[in-house]
């Protein structure tokens, strides 16, 4: 029947038109079959999951990977702040001979590449993992107050919030303030803010000892200040602690009599340097911090740092 039959919104075609189109999507499906053979004979790997056709005269990709239930390959890139769960994640997903990690000190970041180029074949460097490491509280508390003048006061009280980094040491040549002494240095300072110095005197001990006058009260005394205090601070969050060495140094204002102090951080680069290596040495060596570490060598994975 030439006729077309009404079915609600729906229309049907006539049986002639249905083996017309039959006949069309056969032709189709041999056309791409052919395109397909063409591609592939010229050396393109298509995959499974694309869908190629021709359409005036243009070939047309198209991924049904959306389509899929799960993605056909990781990619992504996970960010991490703790090395413990960025070697678990790395150890999780290494793919032998593929997987990279790289450092970059300046910026305090450790880069794995899980499908990195191969020694045979090239890779797609989609998959990824990063380390970003972060300075510690107490790091970034001294280190940013380094080669900065306080007033009396406000050096006492600096002293007085960070007073649980001292390093309590003795090794005969170099005495830290203990506890107990460090409140006293603070009770002094504080106690002599409004007094004039005028002279200082350099004690055996390592010390500098400063005469102190108040005229109002007409009260007279020393105050011994050490050069030299360590400090037992982390510089990355999580990381070791270490032995940190500042030098305090002092300015007497001439005509006021007024005391001010400043502190220098000893070899702080090099400091940081360390710190940056023993947390490569932990990523390097897939530590977890624990005495069951988990080790990379062995795994294929290749540490670039």
């Amino acid at each position: 029947m030439d006729e077309v039959e009404e079915l609600g919104e729906l229309k049907a075609l006539p049986k002639e038109n249905f083996i017309e189109t039959a006949i069309e999507a056969g032709k189709d499906i041999h056309n791409v079959s052919i395109l397909n053979k063409t591609i592939l004979d010229e050396g393109v790997d298509i995959p499974d999951h694309v869908l190629i056709w021709r359409e005036y005269g243009e070939v047309k990709f198209k991924s049904l990977e959306e389509y899929h239930k799960r993605p056909l390959q990781k990619s992504g890139e996970k960010v991490f702040r703790e090395v413990k769960s960025f070697n678990s994640y790395v150890l999780k997903h290494f793919v032998d001979g593929e997987t990279v990690i790289s450092a970059d000190r300046a910026e305090a970041i450790f880069n794995c590449v899980f499908d990195d180029h191969s020694k045979i074949e090239p890779g797609r460097g989609n998959f990824m993992a990063s380390l970003v490491l972060s300075f510690s509280d107490q790091w970034e508390s001294w280190s940013g107050k380094n080669k900065e003048y306080f007033s009396q006061s406000d050096f006492a009280e600096f002293l007085e919030d960070n007073r649980v980094d001292f390093m309590a040491m003795d090794d005969g040549e170099n005495k830290n303030l203990s506890a107990v002494e460090l409140i006293g240095l603070v009770e002094q300072l504080q106690s002599t803010r409004k007094c004039s110095f005028s002279s200082k005197i350099n004690r055996v001990d390592g010390s500098v000892q400063f005469a102190f006058q108040n005229g109002e009260k007409s009260e007279k005394g020393n105050i011994s200040i050490p050069e030299r205090m360590t400090l037992a601070i982390p510089v990355y969050d999580g990381g070791d602690i270490f032995a940190v060495e500042i030098r305090l140094r002092h300015r007497i204002n001439t005509e006021s009599g007024g005391l001010k102090f400043f502190y220098v951080i000893d070899q702080m680069e090099r400091i940081e340097k360390k710190a940056f290596d023993k947390m490569r040495d932990r990523v390097s060596n897939g530590s977890n911090g624990s005495t069951e570490d988990l080790v990379y060598p062995g795994t294929g994975i290749e540490v670039l740092i």
